[in-house]
């Protein structure tokens, strides 16, 4: 069962928003991105298997000599795991566990955003696919009826954006329908008393 996180109004449409539990939730390092890389050197991690660097120094050499920028990856773990570019504080349960790679060349357009910004997006994902934190939505219409839903999101936030639009289609939908319901009885000349709309 998905838990409930929140639910709200909007625009005459009902939105759930749940955590999703599946857990069948593919890792984000098996598809290939060639200007983000995620290399760790962690012992025991099955996150350490996607990259071909035999040492840091190894990594840093190769990002330098191809046009890729290098961020510091940090790594806290205490019952729940956080990836971060800028460390965390915390000298006993957190340490740099090697880099992430960003090719300067993808991001250096008008409008593009910053390469730390990719970098922090990019351990972000890894962090909430270690805790299993993806979550999804329900959207309901007027009738408490489910007319859509859609799962494994990363964010809240990407989360509740897609629900928001989502919701505003259906609440279109149903003013199209409402309209044509009325059309309909003035057409057959329906007396307003007996006008039910559906």
């Amino acid at each position: 069962m998905n838990t409930l996180i929140e639910t709200y109004q909007h625009l005459g449409q009902t939105i759930e928003l749940h955590i999703d539990d599946c857990g069948d939730h593919e890792c984000p390092l098996e598809h290939d991105n060639d200007g983000v890389r995620f290399v760790t050197f962690e012992r025991n991690s099955t996150l350490s298997n996607y990259h071909d660097f035999s040492s840091p120094e190894d990594a840093a050499v190769w990002a330098n000599g191809n046009g890729f920028e290098l961020f510091n990856l940090f790594k806290y773990e205490h019952g729940r795991v956080a990836y971060s570019i800028t460390g965390f504080g915390c000298p006993w349960d957190s340490g740099q566990v090697g880099y992430i790679l960003v090719r300067t060349a993808d991001y250096c357009h008008e409008n593009s955003p910053t390469t730390s910004k990719i970098a922090q997006g990019m351990a972000d994902i890894v962090t909430t696919w270690c805790n299993g934190d993806y979550c999804g939505f329900v959207v309901q219409d007027s009738h408490s009826n489910n007319v859509d839903s859609c799962w494994g999101f990363e964010s809240v936030e990407d989360c509740k954006a897609e629900a928001e639009s989502t919701a505003k289609h259906y609440a279109k939908e149903a003013r199209k329908a409402h309209q044509r319901q009325a059309m309909a009885f003035v057409r057959n000349r329906v007396p307003l008393a007996h006008r039910v709309f559906t």
